[in-house]
């Protein structure tokens, strides 16, 4: 069974540091201006904590790790968007959902392989 995503938009929003990066950068998640999305990578997971840490605490606490479905998460960001006041156009909710399954996806491979990261940023 995959993670249940539901409430995580309400953790985000109560977390006011990210409601206030948010509300000053007018998006989500933090990454080099050259790229056109959120890669899955070290630089990315660390700069990206105050979004990833809840989803990565839920998803510890699902059985074999299973990560989200798109579609939850969308629900949960496009609730996220409302609440900031971002704008958002129809695929910038979906976009946010699969970089942070990307991004929750790369912490889990390293977690599970015991890996460390030594790319530089």
């Amino acid at each position: 069974m995959a993670m249940n995503c539901l409430g995580l938009a309400l953790e985000w929003e109560k977390c006011s540091e990210l409601r206030d990066r948010i509300r000053e950068e007018k998006r989500v998640l933090i990454y080099p201006t050259e790229d056109l999305y959120c890669k899955p990578n070290r630089v990315n997971a660390i700069t990206n904590d105050l979004v990833l840490v809840p989803l990565l605490n839920r998803l510890g606490q699902t059985s074999g790790y299973r990560l989200p479905h798109i579609e939850d998460l969308q629900e949960e960001t496009t609730t996220l968007f409302q609440k900031c006041g971002l704008s958002m156009s129809q695929k910038a909710p979906y976009k946010l959902a699969v970089e942070l399954k990307k991004l929750a996806g790369f912490v889990k491979r390293r977690a599970s392989r015991k890996e460390v990261t030594k790319e530089k940023g």
